[in-house]
């Protein structure tokens, strides 16, 4: 066998060797939102001097912790849960909830 023709047999042998151990990437790779690795957040409270910034802050707040939680930092498919409605509270008023969340991954890795 001619040496050119010996060096291309073992090129391709190399190359299909590579391709059977070449770990399979799922068509459904990519970004996606996982339910099981999220949760539910602790209850918390927002304050305001009215309805809208007290929810605001109670919505920092869960977001805060929910995005704490996953590990990419991005929640999905969130839902929050108000406990106590928005009512006057002393000076202010105050709104109480929690949050079901799922984080965002990456299942190519």
């Amino acid at each position: 066998m001619p040496r050119a023709r010996f060096l291309q047999l073992a090129f391709l042998l190399a190359i299909l060797t590579l391709a059977v151990y070449a770990p399979v990437v799922s068509a459904t790779c990519g970004l996606r939102c996982v339910l099981t690795d999220g949760g539910t957040s602790p209850t918390a409270t927002g304050i305001g001097n009215d309805c809208t910034t007290a929810t605001n802050s109670l919505n920092s707040q869960l977001q805060t912790y929910t995005r704490g939680y996953c590990p990419s930092g991005v929640t999905c498919q969130s839902s929050v849960t108000i406990t106590v409605a928005c009512h006057a509270d002393g000076t202010g008023y105050s709104i109480s909830g929690y949050e079901t969340f799922g984080c965002q991954e990456d299942t190519c890795l």
